[in-house]
């Protein structure tokens, strides 16, 4: 009780959270001016970020809990472990900063109703033979894993064909008559600069010649330590402005380049054609540009 009472109130916490944008449906939210994300994030961004075989096997869990008695397993248990976070930031005045991650506990419960779904399908099929049945369960695990390995390197990155895939959630549109997109990416692309791994760090440093300057866009806390490691050049000199920058790396962290304060950056990181850029399904994900 105490630890949950001690997840309640971070999860309820104001201060702290300040400025921790999130992108949502077109818009940044809990930024200057901005409030929360609306409620419906959580359950919107759980079923575009979840892949549909897992959803089915969702529905059937809370399928076999209403139509067979639970007061001989922990059923029960499983689904308000499943729903409770959820529905703590679902709550009026909730920060809903950093979306799915504030209720990733929750998950843990979601996997065993999952595989009480599985088991629900399993004993609706009893007149399966059990290779049969063994080539489902192979079939189940391999459908875990494919999703992870196809969309990597941008691991968190990933939604599923309710959107179109990366690509249809972060899609937009091209510049209107004033400068702005005439259609906003959907869902955020990518937030934690994962998409870098060092192999990119180093393929994009090579269209920079030596003794040129990047700017770095929006800001990565980590620059210093993969120089320290050695992932980038010692050369390689990061400016603190655009103006005095000979090249610009734009991060697709959307929760930043769709901000008022940041435009036109957005327009410049969909538009401008680069010179290196990791793209994941046909989705921009960063882009090194010569400044204009």
């Amino acid at each position: 009780v105490a630890g949950l009472w001690g997840y309640w109130q971070l999860l309820r916490a104001e201060s702290g959270w300040q400025g921790v944008d999130a992108y949502y449906l077109g818009s940044v939210y809990q930024v200057a001016g901005q409030g929360k994300a609306p409620w419906h994030a959580v359950i919107v961004l759980t079923l575009v970020t979840t892949p549909l075989w897992i959803l089915l096997l969702w529905t059937a869990g809370i399928w076999r809990w209403m139509r067979e008695p639970v007061l001989q397993e922990p059923r029960l248990l499983w689904l308000i472990g499943f729903l409770l976070l959820p529905g703590v930031m679902m709550l009026p005045g909730t920060p809903c900063h950093d979306g799915i991650r504030m209720f990733l506990p929750s998950l843990l419960f979601g996997g065993l109703l999952a595989a009480s779904g599985a088991q629900l399908l399993f004993d609706s099929f009893h007149r399966w033979s059990m290779s049969l049945k063994m080539t489902l369960s192979v079939a189940l695990l391999l459908a875990s894993v494919s999703p992870l390995v196809w969309i990597q390197p941008a691991g968190l990155s990933y939604y599923n064909f309710l959107t179109g895939g990366l690509s249809g959630a972060v899609a937009a549109g091209p510049p209107n008559g004033a400068g702005y997109l005439s259609s906003p990416p959907t869902f955020e692309a990518t937030y934690w600069w994962e998409v870098m791994t060092d192999d990119n760090w180093r393929s994009m440093q090579n269209q920079i010649p030596k003794g040129k300057s990047v700017w770095v866009y929006p800001d990565f806390i980590g620059k210093d330590y993969l120089r320290h490691w050695g992932v980038i050049r010692t050369d390689l000199q990061f400016a603190p402005t655009p103006r005095e920058a000979d090249y610009w790396l734009l991060y697709g962290r959307m929760g930043r380049l769709m901000q008022p304060s940041s435009h036109p950056m957005e327009v410049r990181f969909h538009t401008l054609p680069g010179l290196w850029e990791a793209r994941i399904h046909g989705a921009r994900l960063a882009v090194l540009v010569k400044r204009p």
